[in-house]
């Protein structure tokens, strides 16, 4: 009886060992708008059972989270041996959980993309899409000295950026800008700061004085990060 006992909890293990596989995920992710990868966000496993509704209806599927990790300084989560059900109705994708400081939501029903591949090596590369960064213009010293007939525009275009998750470009909508003409009855402080631009990513930066009667130009790319904010410095 003993025997049978035993035989029937080792079959049982097998039995449930074989249910699952161990699979290697490395997730790269990717902000299309900065043109970088993303360090020291939390990417997360989520393991969905039943099927899902279309839109963000969750239809009768039920997710939960099997795994985290951290991206590293190349923006790489690696999960080592991770155990995915092979039965019929389990399906594992990965999302974006905490990037920039921010926290993302994602509702169960709502991915419909490549799922993981069990039992073998993944590498994915998903995408970043925060937003939430301010960006401002500081204009240091503004026509001083200046003659009637200076002025000075400057310009922050947002660029466009590929989304190797959706396969497409996105476009570069959006900016700042800043027309300055000197009027020799006003006064003008050494330090003037502009309101805050709620947008992030990679921006062309434009500048074009005319000092003492002399134009000059000045072009640069910057970047503006999300949750953080970032001054573009305009020296007259």
């Amino acid at each position: 009886m003993k025997a049978v006992k035993y035989f029937l909890v080792i079959m049982l293990a097998i039995t449930v060992t074989s249910c699952k596989k161990k699979t290697d995920i490395e997730i790269k992710l990717y902000n299309p708008y900065l043109d970088e990868y993303v360090k020291g966000a939390t990417i997360a496993i989520i393991e969905r059972k039943g099927n899902a509704g279309g839109g963000l209806f969750s239809g009768n599927a039920t997710c939960k989270e099997i795994a985290t990790s951290v991206t590293d300084e190349n923006g790489i989560a690696m999960f080592d041996n991770t155990k995915l059900k092979t039965r019929d109705g389990y399906v594992y994708y990965p999302v974006l959980k905490e990037a920039w400081g921010i926290t993302k939501n994602y509702p169960c029903g709502g991915y419909n993309g490549n799922f993981i591949k069990k039992g073998v090596v993944n590498s994915i590369i998903k995408s970043d899409r925060t937003d939430g960064g301010n960006l401002r213009m500081q204009y240091n010293n503004l026509f001083s000295p200046a003659i009637l007939g200076d002025s000075l525009y400057a310009f922050a275009l947002k660029l466009s950026g590929y989304d190797p998750e959706l396969g497409r470009i996105l476009e570069g909508s959006g900016g700042i800008a800043g027309v300055q003409a000197y009027d020799p009855l006003l006064s003008y402080p050494s330090t003037i700061l502009s309101n805050n631009t709620k947008i992030n990513g990679r921006f062309e930066v434009y500048i074009r004085k005319k000092k003492n009667g002399v134009v000059t130009v000045f072009t640069d790319t910057i970047k503006s990060y999300p949750n953080q904010t970032t001054i573009i410095q305009v020296d007259w």
